[in-house]
């Protein structure tokens, strides 16, 4: 599955852009393949810049306080534990 077929044209713009203004930036999904592939591919498609803030394909659970961090970063969390994620400090 292509990062394309899964965000589709608009979702990869929009993920894109947010990444370029330095957002912070959580991604979710059932399959932790395509958090890891999402992120990779955004990150590549940013060249010639590079992301210099936490980049953290996959989140293991014990680590989730990380999403209420005062800074920006770019997380993928399985979906299974967005029942976690404070949507308020986000």
């Amino acid at each position: 599955t292509s990062v394309c077929r899964l965000l589709g044209a608009e979702g990869l713009t929009a993920l894109l852009a947010a990444v370029l203004t330095e957002c912070k930036i959580l991604i979710h999904s059932a399959d932790v393949a395509n958090l890891a592939m999402v992120g990779e591919v955004i990150t590549a498609l940013m060249y010639p810049f590079q992301w210099q803030l936490p980049f953290i394909p996959v989140l293991p659970i014990s680590m989730i306080e990380v999403v209420e961090a005062p800074v920006s970063y770019f997380i993928g969390i399985p979906s299974y534990n967005m029942k976690w994620v404070d949507k308020a400090s986000l």
